[in-house]
């Protein structure tokens, strides 16, 4: 461990940074972590804004600012307890796409965390077409999240394709219920269908994901 310093600064290389980052026992802990964040505080703010702002539909009225604020801070938060398993300390080039991985894993928990709590609690007059200017890699990310959330749901198997359908068309298509029954694959629904899967989807929805 001679190579590990207990001073901080441009000097200091990678490998020790790291090490040092990772193991709270060691001498040196806390000014490594204040190096670090010296080192790459701003390479995270960059990389959380540029996520954020292919997340943010105009039409979820947030300012990104604190938006990118909250998400850094959770970063920062779990950094300590993640960094623990990183094991390549040798390149710091791997470490940094490792970074921008985590990074743009957070982003998109909170961001699909969101949609989510909009959807699964507003009606669609409140925030019409809300994932509809997202990029299409951001929209499936939503999509197949809540695709398999409700597939695996053990009740009401027989209709459980159906259900999806509806559900989607009524929460992200901005379908009414008028609009969905007029198609011929749902002319022959019940009265309440809608209304009682959309329910308990919701209900779904927020039991597994809140």
């Amino acid at each position: 461990m001679g190579f590990l310093m207990s001073s901080f600064g441009s000097e200091t290389s990678f490998q020790s940074l790291i090490t040092l980052c990772q193991d709270p026992s060691l001498k040196g802990y806390q000014g490594a972590w204040r190096e670090f964040l010296r080192r790459y505080k701003q390479r995270i703010y960059q990389i959380v804004f540029y996520r954020c702002d292919s997340w943010q539909s105009p039409r979820v009225k947030t300012q990104l600012k604190d938006i990118v604020n909250d998400i850094v801070s959770l970063v920062f938060k779990d950094l300590p307890k993640s960094i623990k398993n990183y094991r390549e300390v040798s390149k710091e080039k791997i470490f940094l796409l490792w970074l921008t991985t985590i990074c743009n894993r957070a982003v998109s928990f909170y961001f699909k965390d969101r949609y989510i709590d909009i959807i699964s609690n507003y009606q669609i007059d409140d925030y019409p077409e809300i994932v509809g200017d997202l990029p299409l890699d951001n929209r499936w990310e939503l999509f197949e999240l809540i695709t398999d959330v409700l597939t695996r749901d053990s009740s009401h198997k027989r209709n459980v394709q159906r259900d999806l359908v509806i559900f989607l068309l009524y929460t992200i298509g901005n379908f009414k219920e008028e609009e969905i029954k007029k198609h011929h694959c749902f002319k022959e629904i019940g009265p309440r269908v809608v209304e009682v899967t959309v329910s308990r989807k919701r209900k779904i929805l927020k039991e597994n994901l809140n």
